[in-house]
């Protein structure tokens, strides 16, 4: 297998991969496996049934869809493995190449972008007095923290994740004015502006969220932070 990996953005990659004879022999072999595990012949038992027997009665394009399925899965997981990307999402995939003797694809990956933060174990806050609780007081220090370090950040969003935020904000508004049995619809015409219009206005405030949170997880992995699944059932009760 050989790729190429080209940077288009900081979030932007395009990727060609090219699948040799010897690659592509061997997937068709996997596939073949595979299929005749589930092949039904009399004298046998499912999946008993001999691979040079059982390549006889397979039928040919099904090996070949299959042994195509098994070539894009293992070899696109192998290079993300490989390259250590950490993939936002995948698009625009496109078959170049496709005979006996090789394939070549290429697919548009949106990654998390790399950002360097400054240090913000360094950054000082004065703390308030008792009358405030450990949890009030431990919840300002953190958004005075995040605040500080965003004001220092550059970092490109990736527009998938703004429109995910954008999206989510107007989930939260619907929600909000159901509970107070408010249609969307008719919220937008009393304040005379359309869906568009509202979300043009959020884009500063969703593009500063995101940025928060990417920074949040770069401090996650540069700490070495994980969260345990019992911690993210406990989360989720809550907020049930």
């Amino acid at each position: 297998m050989k790729y190429n990996l080209k940077k288009n953005r900081s979030y932007e990659l395009n990727l060609i991969v090219t699948l040799d004879k010897n690659d592509l022999n061997y997937y068709i072999s996997e596939a073949e496996k595979h299929l005749a595990n589930d092949l039904k012949m009399e004298g046998f038992r499912k999946g008993k049934v001999p691979l040079n027997i059982a390549k006889d009665k397979l039928d040919k394009k099904q090996v070949l869809e299959t042994a195509f399925d098994f070539a894009f899965r293992q070899s696109f997981a192998d290079i993300l493995t490989k390259e250590k990307l950490e993939l936002i999402d995948a698009g625009k995939f496109e078959v170049k190449e496709n005979s006996p003797e090789k394939v070549v694809y290429s697919i548009l990956l949106t990654v998390f972008p790399e950002l360097k933060i400054s240090d913000y174990r360094g950054v000082q806050i004065q703390k308030k007095g008792a009358s405030v609780s450990k949890a009030e007081e431990s919840r300002r220090v953190q958004a005075f923290v995040l605040d500080k370090v965003a004001e220092s950040t550059k970092v490109e969003i990736p527009p998938l994740l703004l429109n995910r935020q954008l999206d989510q904000m107007m989930l939260d508004l619907d929600s909000d004015l159901h509970r107070r049995g408010m249609e969307l619809g008719l919220f937008l015409a009393k304040i005379k502006k359309t869906r568009d219009k509202l979300l043009e206005e959020w884009k500063p405030k969703a593009e500063l969220l995101v940025k928060k949170s990417l920074i949040l997880r770069k401090i996650a992995r540069l700490e070495n932070i994980k969260v345990e699944p019992e911690e993210v059932k406990i989360r989720i009760n809550q907020f049930l």
